[in-house]
């Protein structure tokens, strides 16, 4: 996967790339974790979303991937959260933690969106994920200064 990340976005002109921080932190026993995330870079700009599972303590599970051509960022976190929490569902997995660091698509998908809102139907289906018989105990924001990993 990282050979296919690295693909879709190659590193500047120089050929260097600078390292970026992510974070991860620990869960509820017995749960799992699901990080994602939404990004646009490239000339032209690319998008893309995607993320992981881990269990309470770390270890990897599983983690998941697509590109769009919209480069809008907000339709990329939301995606990451709907890919992510179905990836879990599918998987089997009935208590997660999802963790996202955009506070303005946590608090849009734990409101009830306006039918005006222009991803109100994806939004929608995040929501009807969550009520699904499972416990997603917590939709949360992640910040970079909590345990860092270095991708580069």
């Amino acid at each position: 996967m990282a050979i296919d990340i690295g693909r879709a976005y190659p590193s500047g002109p120089s050929g260097s790339s600078s390292p970026r921080w992510v974070c991860w932190r620990h869960s509820l026993q017995g749960s799992v974790v699901v990080n994602v995330e939404g990004s646009v870079s490239g000339s032209p700009l690319r998008g893309g979303f995607g993320g992981c599972i881990r269990s309470f303590d770390g270890n990897w599970i599983a983690s998941f991937y697509g590109s769009k051509s919209d480069t809008d960022i907000l339709l990329l976190e939301l995606l990451g959260i709907f890919h992510g929490l179905s990836m879990a569902w599918d998987l089997g997995h009935r208590v997660v933690e999802c963790q996202s660091n955009s506070l303005h698509v946590v608090e849009l998908v734990l409101a009830t969106p306006s039918v005006r809102h222009m991803y109100a139907s994806l939004i929608w289906d995040i929501n009807d994920l969550m009520d699904r018989p499972w416990r997603v105990w917590s939709l949360s924001i992640c910040f970079v200064k909590e345990t860092r990993v270095q991708i580069s």
